[in-house]
């Protein structure tokens, strides 16, 4: 009875012994189409990588296999994502559905970010800041969290919410990066409009390294002397600036000068 037994196991094992290596080859041959789709992703051929993570969907989500699932999950994001920069008709929806059956799962966190970027991009404020408003900053890295707390400050920013861009850009102005200049000057801008003049300074003077800003920043020093009545130091100052060539506004800030020397009775 016992060498009946063995003889079964063995019979069994036979049998599933080609079954295993079809599997073993199906899940080889579709990692090599997700291997493909990524390279491609990265590489910005966004139309190759949508196919070829297309393929890698249809070999890998019939076989129900775990090794597949974060995976599969991750090659319909990089579809879905590359269906929205091509500017195909379902890539938002797709995108949207992506974020709907996969929170709360961090995975999620990707096309939610995506999405805040896209509307961000195409200059549709309220839905950017909606998007990154859904955001979960312990699963996004330093940089990535500072992307999209500028992003949305500064969609804030444009629709004159000056109160919460500023509270929003408060969260990357301290943070060395590349969203450090531009999340201090809009903050700057923001204390600027709230006439909080002081605080505007300390970030407008924060800017003197940036080649991008420093330039810009005068004429608004410019006006915060001058409306705080401190004329002699206005003077002095625009004067200054106006030995850069680079300084931006030259031309408001030679009226501010000139305004500050009648107000001074040098009338000359």
């Amino acid at each position: 009875m016992k060498k009946i037994k063995i003889f079964s196991i063995v019979v069994i094992a036979l049998l599933t012994l080609p079954l295993m290596g079809q599997q073993t080859t199906v899940y080889s041959d579709a990692l090599q189409q997700f291997k493909k789709g990524k390279n491609h992703y990265d590489q910005g051929v966004f139309g190759m990588a949508q196919r070829s993570f297309d393929d890698y969907i249809k070999m890998a989500e019939p076989e129900n296999e775990p090794n597949y699932d974060h995976q599969i999950k991750m090659a319909k994001f990089y579809k879905a994502h590359c269906a929205m920069i091509l500017g195909q008709e379902d890539g938002e929806s797709l995108m949207l559905t992506f974020v709907k059956q996969n929170s709360p799962d961090p995975i999620a966190n990707k096309a939610i970010f995506e999405l805040g970027d896209h509307y961000y991009n195409k200059l549709m404020y309220q839905k950017s800041i909606e998007f990154f408003a859904m955001l979960n900053p312990n699963d996004l890295s330093v940089l990535e969290n500072s992307e999209a707390r500028f992003k949305q400050g500064y969609c804030h920013f444009v629709r004159k919410e000056f109160d919460e861009a500023e509270t929003t850009l408060a969260q990357t102005i301290s943070l060395q990066n590349e969203y450090y200049f531009p999340s201090n000057y809009y903050y700057a801008m923001c204390k600027f409009f709230k006439e909080d003049y002081g605080s505007a300074i300390r970030s407008f003077d924060k800017l003197a390294r940036s080649e991008k800003y420093k330039h810009l920043t005068p004429f608004y020093l410019s006006q915060i002397y001058f409306a705080q009545e401190e004329y002699s130091k206005m003077i002095n100052y625009g004067e200054s600036v106006l030995a850069n060539r680079k300084t931006k506004n030259q031309k408001e800030i030679r009226r501010l000068i000139g305004q500050s020397y009648f107000i001074e009775g040098d009338y000359n």
